[in-house]
């Protein structure tokens, strides 16, 4: 499992090293267990090889934990963050779109879910800690209202979204501002970091259209994935509380599935996305797979010509010290007829002996 060399010493004990690293000395081990380490490439910690006296790394250099383990890290690590960026765009991409589309059911209230660290920072900025980065634009907000009558008013109101890079860069606690100037609106920034929109009368919904910042996107707001990577994505929870919810149209009329069309042009080879590197979801997806695959061969090829030349020098050394059964089975042979044959010998002469005593 791991390479290890033995000494011996004078009084009969036995020193086992890893490398240049005692493991076990005088009857005492040192001990191995599993402690997260960074890999040397970066990300996050891994579950590492490591002694469990201090938790340092142990300097694998063969055996079959290392052999996994360095793939692991290596090879392996590198798929996992490819995997991730194009978990990371499809979200993102998915979620702009998603969220200036037009449910079937409209929202009473709503809660982001990207965390804002700093209220009065600019939203394009790092100091607001949004994993995804909205621009200059703005988004439209759809208000809703019902009459006992059956009467449906409906008022469209367009919050501009500065984000120029100047001082006046829109902050979370601005967006607020501006969501709650709208009638039956009202828009918090909550204790959790998250943003919260919710109508201030009864009989009224909200919906939103036409975000060109990827403001709502980035807050999460109307979006139909959680998460940022291959590992943390999810579905949002108002969705899978209510399915009403999908933003399949732009207006919201029953049969209306124009944003799910944009949605689904998405896997197009024509939509080349920034964050691919200008390549389409499918054509990022496509060189992963094909990737690993030329990978994969790489490895089983040099496994099996490792195990070619391993055989042939184990041939080599079993040829100078190994035992041949089939050898040894010709020797006990001889051995055995020439036993008899000494024996069948030494009762001839016994036999002339005794004949000689007679006539004598």
């Amino acid at each position: 499992m791991i390479s290890v060399s033995v000494r011996e010493e004078t009084n009969g004990s036995v020193n086992v090293f890893i490398g240049s690293e005692m493991l076990v000395t005088r009857g005492s081990s040192r001990g191995i267990s599993l402690v997260d380490h960074t890999p040397s490439s970066g990300g996050a910690p891994v579950p590492t090889v490591s002694f469990a006296d201090n938790g340092g790394a142990v300097e694998l250099s063969g055996g079959v934990i290392c052999g996994l383990q360095t793939t692991r890290d290596g090879e392996l690590a590198k798929v996992a963050n490819r995997m991730d960026t194009l978990a990371k765009q499809l979200i993102w991409e998915v979620n702009r779109l998603h969220s200036s589309g037009s449910s079937l059911d409209g929202f009473t209230e709503i809660t982001g879910v990207q965390v804002v660290e700093d209220a009065d920072a600019a939203l394009a900025g790092a100091e607001a800690g949004l994993t995804f980065t909205p621009v200059n634009g703005s988004f439209n907000i759809i208000v809703s209202t019902s009459a006992t009558n059956g009467t449906v008013t409906t008022s469209t109101t367009q919050i501009n979204v500065p984000l120029t890079g100047s001082a006046a860069d829109m902050t979370l606690n601005d967006l607020i501002a501006s969501l709650s100037a709208v009638t039956g609106v009202s828009a918090a920034h909550e204790p959790s970091g998250l943003l919260k929109i919710e109508t201030t009368g009864p009989n009224t919904e909200i919906r939103f259209s036409e975000d060109t910042s990827g403001i709502l996107a980035a807050l999460g707001i109307n979006t139909f994935f959680t998460g940022d990577s291959a590992a943390t994505m999810g579905v949002n929870q108002a969705i899978v509380d209510n399915r009403r919810h999908i933003a399949a149209g732009l207006t919201g009329a029953d049969g209306d599935g124009d944003n799910a069309m944009r949605i689904a042009d998405l896997a197009s080879d024509t939509q080349r996305i920034g964050g691919l590197g200008g390549r389409s979801l499918l054509q990022y997806q496509q060189e992963i797979v094909t990737d690993v695959a030329v990978w994969a061969n790489a490895a089983r090829d040099t496994a099996a010509s490792n195990g070619i030349v391993f055989d042939s020098l184990t041939a080599q050394r079993e040829s100078l010290s190994g035992v041949s059964i089939d050898e040894e089975a010709v020797n006990l042979m001889q051995y055995q007829r020439a036993f008899q044959g000494a024996a069948r010998f030494l009762s001839v002469v016994d036999e002339l002996l005794d004949i000689m005593m007679r006539i004598v």
